[in-house]
């Protein structure tokens, strides 16, 4: 590569700018930060270009650098919503969650509602809402475009490859108390998305959304809060009880505010017994879960956890299929239909995506099993358990939301999880490229269910509509 340049002014920066974005559409990432630094170390009292470079080095992964700039931004201009939701990411990078949340509570506060690149008056306008209460956020990955991207972790569901950027208007609203009802910058809009998924972590955030959604009764909802609140990890395990013919391990939810025996008697008691798993409420990625053999393992993982976290203890079930391997299925219900997703197999109890790498790619029966779960579901589970699924959708009765499970050795179905807390991607169609037409279905889904909605609400748009302030600006006329 050619490092040697022409000597830059000020009035090239722009230019310059341009073509470090152009560099990254391109997935030329090092060319990008090479070009990039020749300028970033001029103006640095413009809080504009130094927002801009601040961005620039966080996509590329330049993160001191981007922290440096985004920083040097907002000395001079402290009301930057945008600068200062990165500076969490990558404060929560560095580990200081307490100053993440922070600088994540204000930029709330300074400006809550993100508006698509454009607005097309021609397009239905979409809100997806979300929490930033016991949220954070973070640095992601975003692989098709190749670059890092700012994105809010913990109890939401991503509607990255679910909601389709090109057809409509996408608002994303961050609810902290009522700040949105009255908030001017409310466009009109013609459906709302709930991402907010854990009820264990979200009680709160849910009673926000549910004041708002009330507000704005006319609006169609996917995935309305109050359903949504029903449906922690206790919750769904009482609930399912009521399916005739599945396994549904027991669940117990407490709090750690008593000794390790009184805990131990509390769990015992409620009838789990070890081998039990246990995890911190709130939990999805499986950061937090430990397999328990023994009571003597119990106590020590008792006292790994901080005096007011709020646990799970989950019966363990062991479902290894007769093949010796364990698995795990999963399926997303959308607008109540079933859609296949994945079929894992795995040598670990805890099975997690990243085991397609490590014990799927060298099992062709395992990959053969997943096929034929994906191409007939019906076929591969069997009418009866198929029927149970069903049920299961019917109970929940989210608009969005999977269930991860398998089937054991006598043909019954086990229930691992059920709720709205599951990422829909295509991470590992590439490598694994048969899936990628059945995770296209779920989008396709998904989409289809929200322009239903609008359709069926006759808030479809009829003329050109321009965002306008107040409450009354959410409803379309």
């Amino acid at each position: 590569m050619n490092t040697e340049r022409d000597p830059i002014d000020k009035q090239d920066t722009l230019s310059h700018l341009q073509a470090v974005r152009d560099l990254l559409e391109q997935g030329r990432r090092e060319d990008a930060f090479y070009r990039l630094r020749e300028i970033s170390h001029l103006h640095t009292d413009d809080w504009r270009l130094q927002f801009e470079f601040g961005i620039r080095y966080f996509q590329i992964g330049a993160l001191d650098r981007a922290e440096w700039a985004l920083r040097q931004s907002l000395s001079e201009r402290g009301d930057n919503a945008t600068a200062l939701r990165y500076l969490s990411a990558l404060l929560s990078q560095k580990g200081d969650r307490t100053a993440a949340e922070r600088a994540a509570r204000i930029s709330t506060q300074i400006n809550p509602i993100i508006p698509p690149d454009r607005h097309d008056p021609g397009r239905p306008t979409v809100l997806r809402l979300r929490s930033i209460d016991k949220s954070y956020h973070a640095i992601t990955w975003n692989a098709e475009q190749g670059v890092n991207e700012c994105g809010l972790r913990r109890g939401h569901f991503s509607t990255r490859a679910l909601i389709d950027r090109e057809s409509v208007n996408l608002y994303t609203a961050t609810i902290f108390g009522n700040n949105l009802i009255d908030h001017e910058g409310l466009p009109p809009f013609d459906v709302i998305v709930n991402t907010v998924s854990c009820a264990d972590l979200k009680q709160s955030a849910l009673s926000d959304i549910q004041r708002f959604v009330d507000h704005f009764s006319n609006i169609p909802v996917i995935n309305p809060p109050d359903r949504v609140v029903n449906t922690t990890r206790y919750d769904i395990a009482e609930r399912l009880r009521a399916v005739d013919g599945i396994c549904m391990p027991r669940v117990l939810k407490t709090r750690v505010n008593a000794s390790t025996d009184e805990l131990i008697a509390r769990i015992l008691d409620g009838g789990i017994e070890p081998p039990l798993i246990m995890r911190e409420a709130g939990t999805q990625t499986g950061s937090t879960v430990a397999l328990i053999e023994n009571v003597e393992d119990l106590e020590k993982a008792l006292l790994e956890f901080e005096s007011s976290a709020e646990i799970y203890a989950i019966q363990y079930v062991d479902c290894r299929g007769s093949d010796g391997y364990f698995h795990k299925t999963r399926a997303f219900f959308v607008d109540g239909a079933f859609y296949p997703v994945a079929n894992l197999t795995s040598d670990h109890w805890q099975i997690h995506s990243g085991d397609r790498y490590r014990v799927m790619d060298r099992l062709p029966h395992a990959q053969k099993a997943e096929r034929a779960y994906l191409a007939d579901p019906l076929t591969y589970l069997g009418k009866d358990n198929f029927r149970r699924l069903a049920e299961i959708s019917q109970i929940i009765g989210l608009d969005f939301f999977g269930v991860d499970f398998t089937v054991n050795k006598n043909g019954q179905l086990v229930i691992f999880e059920a709720n709205a807390a599951m990422r829909h991607n295509f991470d590992h169609a590439g490598n694994f490229p048969y899936t990628a037409p059945y995770l296209r279905r779920i989008s396709n889904a998904f989409m289809s269910m929200v322009n239903c909605r609008i359709s069926a609400a006759g808030n479809a748009i009829e003329r050109p509509v321009q965002p306008v302030a107040g409450r009354k600006s959410a409803v379309r006329q």
